[in-house]
């Protein structure tokens, strides 16, 4: 018997999930040797939304530029194994409610990995932690740092 994930009160529905794993498939870094490892400017994405009714699999890429010409880009691949039965095209054509939780539970992960790939002499490259919808997740976003003398502006 399919179970059905209860709706909410917008009508669109929340999968219950566990995170089954992820793999760093892709990663690409160019990096001027003595120069600044801080990320000016990162983007986060939702590449692929692919699975089954009781999977759901994403891709993330994201993608983060610094300072002299310095960026990066890393593509991972997560499994979230379904509690419940759910129609993945129908949950995908809703905006996909529900994966900015999917996001927030896997990010620290990405960010560990990212600090480790790139800790060298030059230091580690660390991505803020950040607050995302699922608006933000499945059509991307990018997030910029402020430079110094507009955070002095601002007052």
């Amino acid at each position: 018997m399919d179970a059905e994930v209860p709706a909410k009160a917008t009508g669109m529905m929340e999968p219950k999930y566990n995170l089954g794993g992820y793999n760093l498939c892709k990663a690409q870094l160019v990096h001027t040797p003595y120069s600044s490892r801080q990320a000016d400017s990162f983007s986060i994405k939702a590449k692929e939304i692919l699975g089954d009714d009781q999977t759901v699999n994403i891709v993330y890429v994201i993608s983060i530029k610094g300072q002299e010409n310095n960026k990066a880009a890393f593509e991972f691949f997560v499994e979230y194994p379904l509690d419940e039965k759910i129609d993945l095209e129908a949950w995908k054509s809703q905006g996909c409610p529900g994966i900015r939780n999917m996001f927030a539970c896997i990010f620290p992960f990405f960010r560990q990995t990212i600090s480790a790939l790139t800790n060298d002499y030059d230091g580690d490259l660390v991505l803020p932690v950040v607050s995302v919808s699922d608006d933000m997740v499945v059509k991307g976003t990018t997030f910029v740092r402020k430079k110094q003398e507009e955070l002095a502006a601002q007052g």
